[in-house]
């Protein structure tokens, strides 16, 4: 085998590996405590660990608790966002409690998932998510 050929298969594999890595990035989940009880998408959520992650191109989030238990919401629209936006849950407080209404910075989208169609009236609360 010549050094060309070396070179070529070598740079091939490292292309392959290169955009597997990137497509893995897209899948990454963001987690952020949440120090209250909340709704989102009419379901009801302890207070807790949480973390997000979307499933595949269907408008479809993936919230988990620390236990492991999956809730499927599906979102609205999603509008993009500055790359540089910090990724957070964003709730509405309403006189019925705290409801998420928008997801800020998943990875790989650069973007923000929309839960509700009209946003209720209240104070913003904001929460940080992380890797």
């Amino acid at each position: 085998m010549n050094w060309k050929s070396l070179f070529a298969k070598t740079l091939g594999v490292a292309a392959l590996l290169g955009t597997a890595l990137a497509g893995s990035a897209q899948g990454a989940e963001l987690r952020g405590a949440v120090p209250f009880d909340f709704e989102a998408a009419g379901q009801k959520f302890p207070a807790g660990t949480y973390s997000v992650s979307t499933l595949g191109f269907n408008h479809v989030l993936v919230i988990q608790d620390s236990r492991f238990h999956q809730h499927y919401i599906q979102y609205t629209s999603h509008e993009l966002v500055s790359r540089a936006a910090s990724p957070q849950f964003v709730f509405v407080r309403t006189a019925d409690g705290l409801v998420l209404t928008d997801v800020k910075g998943i990875p790989g989208m650069g973007d923000r998932k929309v839960l509700v169609k009209k946003k209720p009236q209240g104070q913003r609360v904001q929460i940080a998510l992380v890797r």
